[in-house]
């Protein structure tokens, strides 16, 4: 309804009023009551429209109607257009392009948001029908060999990177460079590292050969089982003592036996000093398990051989005419062979060296042979060297005695 037609009744009967009562004060009334009428009848009219049109969204949601289509008898709801998403662009952050790789990049992105995980070509993102295709697998970074600096000829660079892409590729093989160049490689296993064989460190103090040898095999081969030992070179006159790790603790010269050999005279260790011959006076070569004791004037030892009487003590100095403190401090080895086939030190060496090494623990004296070979003294012995270069193994499964204990008080032979 227009708004004249709206206002049209409200007038007419406004009139109507004045022709009854034809007075100016009615007359103005009336107008007066005519116009809220009619302001009354539009204000009603806007609010159908609005109800109305109200009552076609709520039934159509998602539908665009106009305000005609809502006041007649009949509505018809048609969709709206499927609105479409803003493209994605590439990102140049202001890098100057040309405008066909800007195209080809947006339309990479494109693709991408549309259909993650799947890698589609710009004439398939833009046309009806996309196929999504997988992506080939991404070759990993080769490794590269890294010479920190240093000048090398590029046969040696391409050498050494391909040593490094077939190690990486095939860890744990061994491949030869051919092999990595080619298109099929074969892996042939390493073979197993010998491990690096246990020397005796004699930290630089000066030793024979057969010295160190002995004393590495007893340090590789852990013949000491885990307790202090010592070496007696009875060719060099002298003495070394090592902790249980075949580490140094001290080396001194000593005085040995009178006679040369290596075997001791049956029962000597029962007869007394003044019945035993020049040629009888022998330190006996052999492995021994030793341990700190006394001695008949109560004199501690190291007793080495305790059934032939022979230990390891302090210099016996009680005959002048023999100079034992003389015959320690000459470099010559003949000058040492004096004593009645026990070993001789110096006092300060025998407490500070030989107690603390041997105190509290058995340890293991090997007195070297001058007679005979090493290995018919020690049967288990190897030459260390050749045991590691030719791969052989060693026999040792010779244990130590321990049982060794003094049971009787006797003399030491000096």
């Amino acid at each position: 309804m227009k708004p004249t037609e709206k206002t049209g009744p409200g007038l007419w009967a406004a009139f109507r009023c004045i022709k009854r009562s034809w007075g100016v004060y009615s007359l103005a009334a009336s107008i007066l009551i005519g116009i809220c009428l009619g302001l009354v009848a539009m204000s009603t009219s806007r609010h159908h429209d609005v109800t109305a049109e109200n009552a076609v969204q709520s039934s159509a949601p998602g539908t665009s109607l106009s305000a005609p289509q809502a006041a007649g008898t009949r509505l018809v709801a048609r969709p709206r257009p499927p609105v479409a998403p803003h493209p994605k662009r590439a990102d140049f952050e202001g890098e100057p392009t040309s405008g066909n790789a800007r195209q080809v990049a947006d339309a990479g992105n494109a693709v991408q948001s549309s259909a993650p995980g799947s890698s589609l070509s710009a004439p398939q993102a833009a046309g009806t029908r996309s196929v999504a295709r997988p992506r080939p697998p991404v070759a990993p970074h080769p490794k590269r060999a890294d010479f920190e600096g240093e000048p090398t000829s590029g046969n040696a660079r391409q050498v050494a990177d391909a040593g490094n892409a077939v190690q990486s590729s095939t860890a744990g093989t061994s491949l030869s460079v051919p092999q990595a160049a080619g298109t099929r490689l074969v892996a042939r296993p390493r073979p197993p590292v010998a491990p690096h064989p246990k020397r005796a460190d004699f930290e630089g103090e000066p030793t024979s050969g057969n010295a160190r040898q002995v004393a590495d095999w007893v340090a590789d081969s852990r013949d000491n089982h885990g307790m202090p030992f010592a070496i007696i070179d009875k060719a060099g006159a002298k003495v070394f003592v090592f902790d249980a790790d075949g580490r140094l603790r001290g080396a001194t010269p000593a005085l040995l036996g009178l006679a040369r050999g290596d075997f001791p005279v049956r029962g000597i260790g029962d007869r007394a000093l003044a019945d035993i011959r020049p040629d009888e006076r022998t330190t006996p070569a052999g492995r021994f398990v030793a341990s700190l004791g006394f001695n008949a004037k109560r004199t501690d030892v190291l007793w080495v051989d305790y059934k032939n009487a022979v230990s390891l003590h302090r210099v016996v100095t009680n005959n002048p005419k023999e100079r034992r403190l003389e015959r320690l401090a000459t470099p010559t080895a003949l000058d040492k062979r004096i004593s009645y086939g026990c070993i001789n030190v110096p006092a300060s060496f025998f407490d500070h060296v030989v107690k603390p090494a041997f105190t509290g623990s058995y340890g293991i004296v090997y007195v070297l042979p001058e007679t005979r070979s090493i290995g018919e003294i020690f049967k288990s012995y190897y030459d260390v060297e050749l045991r590691w270069g030719s791969g052989t193994n060693a026999d040792i499964d010779e244990h130590p005695k321990l049982g060794l204990q003094q049971q009787d008080v006797r003399f030491a032979r000096p």
